[in-house]
């Protein structure tokens, strides 16, 4: 496994256990829980999903050339989920493309 890889694994983990934290922390204060026992058991169960979290998801297995760039290939694995779901949702709401294609802009000159 090379570096890249480590690296966007890590990456995912770290963003994936971030927002799991926030929602926790989130929902407890939302919640106003105040029992000291009932908040340490939320937090140690998502403590141990957290740490459960690289067993449950499948791992990215690069099989391209190795003269990808380290940080390129990183970033690439790390959020391309998040990106493809991003463009696929800004499409549709896109009224038009901005700067326009120089086909469309036959008029002016």
């Amino acid at each position: 496994m090379s570096l890249s890889l480590i690296v966007g694994n890590l990456g995912s983990w770290a963003l994936q256990t971030l927002l799991l934290i926030a929602v926790t922390g989130a929902v407890l204060a939302l919640l106003r829980v105040t029992d000291p026992r009932l908040r340490l058991r939320m937090w140690h169960g998502i403590l141990g999903a957290a740490l459960l979290l690289p067993v449950m998801q499948r791992w990215r297995i690069d099989a391209a050339s190795p003269s990808v760039d380290a940080a390129a290939g990183a970033a690439r694995f790390a959020w391309e989920p998040w990106l493809a779901a991003f463009a696929s949702s800004a499409s549709r709401h896109a009224p038009a493309r901005w700067p326009p294609d120089s086909d469309s802009s036959a008029g002016c000159g």
